[in-house]
């Protein structure tokens, strides 16, 4: 069983103000038959989808914003996981 619950907040914020009128046409659209939803969603592809959407949006806000360019020219997509060598030894050579 699924419960919604309307959740106020972010308004005026441009990706969410997209997001909510996005969701809200295709709801529509179920709804008059124009689209067709599964009657049924796994856990599995509820957390799939969920951890699609959270990407995309982390990776739009870390394509749009100013902050932390350098680390964005090393790592441009969100999710790349870094690999750390498993000793790190500093010197400095005179």
């Amino acid at each position: 069983m699924v419960k919604l619950v309307k959740i106020v907040g972010h308004a005026g914020i441009t990706g969410n103000v997209i997001a909510e009128r996005e969701a809200k046409e295709a709801a529509n659209k179920i709804v008059t038959g124009q689209l067709k939803a599964p009657a049924k969603v796994s856990i599995d592809d509820a957390s799939k989808l969920s951890t699609e959407i959270a990407m995309t949006c982390w990776q739009r806000q870390w394509d749009e914003h100013s902050k932390g360019r350098k680390t964005y020219e090393m790592i441009p997509k969100v999710g790349t996981k870094v690999m750390w060598p498993k000793t790190r030894d500093c010197s400095i050579i005179l």
